[in-house]
């Protein structure tokens, strides 16, 4: 019979009820060699270990009636799939990948001394990973039912040379087998082996010779971080992280670009507007005549109300025209204007116009209220700027000594007249002004 089998694997034939006898022979490469005679008895195991680069035997068994139990053992280290080589790497040049390689840290990982093939050391490599000039404390520790046949050694690498720079040996010292090292980043080495090599391997290859089994693990810490290494960037790093600067500048310059652009054009239409006076009959005059529509001239307002607000009080007022009422205290003064119909957003309402200056002290949650003295109640709908509001309130908010606020609004409902006042804290002060006059609000033409 043929069973496959690797290089890190056993093969163990267990004989039942009667002896028997037989040959073995390995596939190595292609070609099947050394033909092995085997006495198998029962109630003993017998152990064919593979050669190099073997991948099956070949088994025969001779007898008049037997039985036998096959299984197969791993004898890999540390659960590399790999027997760790004897001796360290010679060379940095020389390629490492069949050394297993035992973290650092890590837990309890299981090797063994395969003595029947003559296993007599296993050699395994540490990657340690840090900085240039990093140093770090590595420290090994073997657990095994043989301690006083093993020994540990530990070396610490030149990673340019691969010469020893420091060497390590220990063997068992008050049941123990450990030692620690302090390594550089870079590839260093250890090894568990035999302490009586000639002994351990008088014996033929293949024998039946029970292995030495141990337990190794290891602790690591960093006693010097070292220096974080500088990579300069690239041509085209450097380029594109020139223009990336050069793009997030001109994002972040935008609003400035944007205000400062916005300001000068409120400047330049404030001053045309202040060489002005009765702007809202300007207004009801073009649209009487058809030379420009509702919609382009209620556009055209709207604009100019935060122009106008950069004009001194009394020089606005005169710009729009004569006021339909206005009231002033030490504090505040406030005018409003009823705007032609025709320039209503929404259908059915009735746009006003409202100026607020606050001649001193600061107002902080200010709002306009248009009351109904009878009838139904406004309700406030399109207001210019983009002020909040609610029902018959729009809330102007915070106002300090010296502002001037227009705005525009439409009123909704059925009553005749309106009554305007402000409310809010005025220097921490519950504060109101309302207007003393009431507002007719009968349509123009109807009149």
């Amino acid at each position: 019979m043929v069973i496959e089998t690797t290089e890190t694997e056993a093969l163990i034939i267990d004989t039942l009820h009667r002896n028997a006898s037989g040959q073995v022979e390995q596939l190595v490469s292609g070609q099947w060699l050394s033909t092995v005679g085997l006495e198998l008895s029962v109630g003993e195991s017998t152990s064919i270990y593979p050669y190099p680069n073997a991948s099956a035997y070949r088994l025969q068994v001779e007898g008049e009636r037997f039985a036998f139990e096959l299984a197969k053992m791993p004898f890999d280290d540390i659960n590399s799939n790999l027997e760790a080589p004897s001796f360290r790497p010679s060379g940095k040049s020389l390629d490492n990948t069949s050394w297993p390689l035992l973290q650092a840290p890590s837990e309890s990982v299981d090797g063994e001394l395969t003595l029947a093939i003559h296993d007599t050391a296993d050699v395994y490599k540490i990657e340690i990973d840090g900085f240039e000039g990093s140093v770090h404390l590595l420290q090994v520790k073997i657990v095994s039912e043989d301690l006083d046949k093993i020994q540990l050694e530990m070396w610490e690498l030149d990673q340019e040379t691969w010469e020893v720079i420091d060497f390590r040996l220990v063997s068992q010292v008050n049941g123990k087998v450990q030692s620690a090292l302090e390594l550089s980043r870079g590839t260093h080495f250890v090894r568990v082996s035999h302490v009586d090599v000639e002994n351990a391997t008088n014996h033929t290859r293949g024998d039946q010779i029970a292995p030495i089994k141990y337990v190794i693990t290891s602790d690591y810490t960093m006693i010097k971080e070292g220096t974080e290494p500088y990579f300069p960037p690239d041509e085209s790093t450097v380029m594109w992280g020139e223009v990336a600067r050069w793009f997030m500048g001109l994002l972040f310059l935008a609003p400035c670009a944007y205000f400062a652009i916005s300001f000068a054009s409120n400047r330049k239409l404030a001053r045309e507007m202040s060489e002005k006076t009765e702007q809202l009959q300007w207004y009801q005059s073009q649209m009487d005549s058809g030379e420009k529509a509702p919609l382009m001239l209620r556009k055209s307002l709207d604009k100019s109300l935060q122009a106008i607000a950069q004009l001194d009080w009394a020089t606005a007022c005169a710009t729009w025209g004569p006021t339909d009422a206005e009231h002033r205290t030490e504090g505040i003064s406030m005018a409003v204007w009823k705007l032609d119909q025709r320039l209503a957003k929404s259908e059915g309402t009735l746009p006003l116009m409202v100026g607020i200056h606050v001649i001193e002290g600061q107002w902080e949650l200010a709002a306009l209220r248009f009351d109904a003295p009878e009838g139904e109640a406004w309700e406030v709908v399109n207001v210019e700027p983009k002020f909040l509001y609610r029902g018959e309130e729009v809330f102007v908010d915070t106002m300090r000594g010296g502002n001037l606020t227009f705005l525009t609004l439409e009123l909704k409902g059925s009553a005749d007249h309106v009554d305007v006042e402000l409310n809010g804290r005025c220097n921490g002060e519950p504060t109101a002004a309302r207007m003393p006059q009431t507002i007719p609000m009968t349509d123009k033409e109807e009149e």
